[in-house]
């Protein structure tokens, strides 16, 4: 399978995201920017990389474990984790790093898919905002909600409506300069509101945890930017996950 993508414009792409996707835990992806629509020059080639990376240490798992070899997510979890594939484009320190580019390709290699096609329910390209300053560790979070209904009948048994979970992240970025506070962090709040959707990674340079840790999501809440000390901001977040 193979997307091709044109922006309309030169673009500058960080980041990429197949959303929802049925791909098999053989699988891989490669992505390609391009200087041309006729696709003769590359300005970017990520090479083949499996859509499901390791997730465990071998020595975390037992040695008959049908993940054991390659410590991706077992078959019995398979199918029932959010299933993503990220492409961060990253420079030789680790950080991401963003290419500008009009065209791109995404190419899709699962000849063992069991479906018999191949789907995603969405495409995710953009641009990073990589703090200059990280998050302070202490009020950093990231967990799991399950808004699942439970009532209790009167004689003490237990009613479910189940409902999908989601992933929630909460932090602070203590340490924002004054322009990168108000047109970055300020700027995020009125560009996307509590609508408005964009892709949170939590650390591109942890590929090993970058999966479990990454999502489309949106802002539960719209906080205020504050004035913590002179040419310094500070703003916290609450990040719902889309399912």
């Amino acid at each position: 399978m193979v997307v091709n993508v044109n922006f309309g414009l030169a673009r500058y792409v960080t980041a990429l995201a197949l959303v929802k996707h049925n791909f098999s835990l053989s699988s891989q992806a490669r992505l390609i920017l391009w200087t041309d629509a006729t696709q003769t020059t590359a300005l970017y080639d990520s090479a083949w990389q499996p859509v499901w990376p390791r997730w465990y240490d071998t020595t975390s798992l037992r040695w008959k474990s049908s993940n054991f070899l390659f410590g991706r997510i077992s078959l019995d979890d398979f199918g029932n984790v959010p299933a993503i594939f990220l492409q961060v484009i990253q420079a030789s320190s680790g950080s991401a790093s963003a290419f500008s580019a009009q065209y791109a390709s995404i190419y899709v290699s699962d000849p063992t898919n069991t479906a018999g096609f191949l789907q995603a329910g969405r495409l995710y390209m953009a641009e990073d905002w990589t703090p200059t300053h990280n998050f302070t560790y202490g009020n950093a979070s990231i967990s799991w909600v399950d808004p699942s209904v439970v009532d209790t009948a009167l004689g003490g048994t237990e009613y479910f409506e189940p409902r999908s979970m989601y992933r929630e992240v909460t932090f602070t970025l203590p340490y924002l300069g004054l322009v990168e506070g108000v047109s970055k962090a300020f700027g995020l709040t009125r560009n996307r509101g509590v609508t408005g959707d964009f892709l949170f990674i939590w650390d591109p340079a942890v590929p090993q945890l970058m999966q479990q840790r990454s999502f489309v999501g949106r802002l539960e809440s719209i906080n205020p930017l504050d004035y913590p000390m002179f040419n310094l901001t500070s703003m916290a977040f609450k990040i719902k996950e889309l399912v």
